[in-house]
């Protein structure tokens, strides 16, 4: 199956900031050998993640969705520093 629907979803909670993208394409296998380019620019992405403090997932659905992951904890200091 190809990509039918890609899902954006931002979500902040009082604690945490949640970036979540899906798509409805077909099933990810981490075990098999991704291409080269797609493995940098998972492996970029969950480094940027990280360094900035936040939790990184990719997974597969059972139906063969693939979504990824970003968190962040937020803290009310870093509100009031930029006001």
């Amino acid at each position: 199956p190809h990509i039918s629907a890609i899902l954006v979803r931002l979500k902040r909670l009082p604690d945490q900031l949640t970036l979540t993208i899906g798509d409805t394409g077909q099933p990810y296998r981490p075990s098999e050998r991704p291409a080269p380019h797609d493995d940098a620019v998972a492996a970029a992405a969950r480094e940027r993640v990280l360094l900035s403090g936040g939790t990184f997932s990719v997974e597969s659905t059972p139906w063969g969705a693939l979504r990824i992951s970003a968190s962040w904890p937020l803290y009310k200091a870093s509100f009031e520093s930029l006001a």
